[in-house]
């Protein structure tokens, strides 16, 4: 894999996965005031700010997991639609198949 697709998919990965850390988060209430915690909260809070109020829960809670898992599933779609794009090196021309013979012709 070359390395342009493979930066994409890193970055694709790891939104996704501080998106999801961010859920969690609030899933387990944990103390966001300081620590990894709170810097893991503040960076899904600005991966997720286009899609906030998208959905209205009765929850907070609710709302943070249904339209930050929207965020989530948004930037692994845009990441797969990304890397479809990108072209891929063929590798067909550069493979040696020592197993096939090379015809002679007749007449040389």
């Amino acid at each position: 894999m070359s390395a342009v697709p493979r930066l994409v998919r890193v970055v694709t990965v790891a939104v996704v996965g501080v998106v999801v850390l961010g859920i969690l988060i609030h899933l387990a209430g944990a103390n966001t005031s300081h620590g990894l915690a709170g810097a893991v909260n503040d960076a899904a809070r600005a991966l997720a700010q286009p899609f906030r109020g998208t959905f209205s829960m009765h929850g907070a809670k609710a709302n943070v997991v249904v339209n930050w898992g929207l965020a989530a599933v948004v930037y692994a779609i845009a990441g797969a639609l990304i890397l479809r794009a990108l072209p891929r090196p063929s590798i067909l021309g550069r493979l040696r198949r020592p197993w096939r013979r090379r015809r002679r012709l007749p007449f040389a």
